[in-house]
């Protein structure tokens, strides 16, 4: 397995915010359609670019840089449910290992709007 982790770009589209996440059913809440569909492609997509890399043990840095498709006002913490949720199991074991966590508007990019993620293990207050 390689040592040096990969960056996994997400189209911005394939993105649903968390805001839309559930929806009511039998008396409950369940995930909606909409967005079991969109986690398990970002979870296709995170797979593809992680496929030789080992899934990360223990604690989790985190970085997400999003190149958004337009100037319209967004809150970035609603995409990190279905980044956190999409990613279990591929790059790491479970989304409670994510122990720092960032994320950057980084402009406007009308032709690629995306989300570049990078992952690193985080040991004793330093990156591996």
């Amino acid at each position: 397995m390689s040592r040096e982790l990969p960056q996994i770009v997400i189209p911005f589209a394939a993105l649903v915010p968390d805001n839309r996440r559930l929806t009511p059913g039998n008396g409950r809440l369940i995930l909606s359609k909409r967005y079991r569909d969109a986690r398990d492609g970002v979870h296709l997509i995170a797979k593809v670019s992680w496929k030789r890399h080992e899934i990360l043990g223990g604690p989790v840095m985190m970085e997400c840089r999003f190149w958004l498709p337009d100037r319209r006002k967004r809150d970035m913490t609603n995409f990190s449910k279905i980044l956190n949720d999409a990613l279990s199991g591929v790059c790491y074991f479970d989304d409670e290992q994510i122990t720092h966590y960032t994320m950057v508007k980084c402009g406007v990019d009308k032709k690629h709007p995306r989300v570049e993620l990078t992952l690193w293990p985080y040991l004793n207050g330093a990156t591996a």
